[in-house]
């Protein structure tokens, strides 16, 4: 599935017109991270907010260390007229008694400005049985 994922990934760049590198600087994309972990009761007990100025194109990535857990999150967005593309890559390490667990998934949404997403990179996990990461997404023109 990844290697499928990586050829569409690879074919949707090859596709994508002009390189962000030529992009006209009043093009740049305000991005929006929030890493969470939310408990049972959906309380938020854990945040890291993250707010770049990025190209179309160009990924802003939020790496998060903390033992047992190590995880990288790139969010890619790509503009197509008033909407945007997000290509959302997760790489999660979780060391565990019986060794190392590695998973990584690339996702793709047609988002609008300041659309909120959410992204599972542990998974979604039932909200009865604890506490889960998400992060939230959100895209926007800069300026507006």
């Amino acid at each position: 599935m990844i290697r499928s994922c990586g050829c569409l990934l690879l074919a949707f760049l090859l596709w994508t017109p002009l390189s962000p590198v030529f992009a006209d600087p009043s093009d740049s994309l305000i991005v929006r991270i929030t890493p969470q972990v939310v408990e049972t009761d959906q309380s938020v007990s854990w945040e890291q907010p993250l707010s770049q100025v990025t190209l179309p194109g160009n990924s802003v990535v939020v790496n998060i260390d903390a033992a047992p857990l190590v995880m990288r999150v790139a969010v890619t967005p790509f503009v197509r007229g008033r909407e945007f593309l997000l290509v959302v890559q997760g790489d999660v390490k979780q060391l565990k008694a019986n060794g190392t667990r590695h998973s990584r998934t690339v996702q793709s949404v047609m988002v609008s400005p300041g659309q909120t997403i959410v992204f599972f990179p542990l998974g979604r996990v039932p909200a009865d049985t604890g506490h889960q990461m998400m992060v939230k997404i959100q895209v926007e023109f800069q300026g507006e």
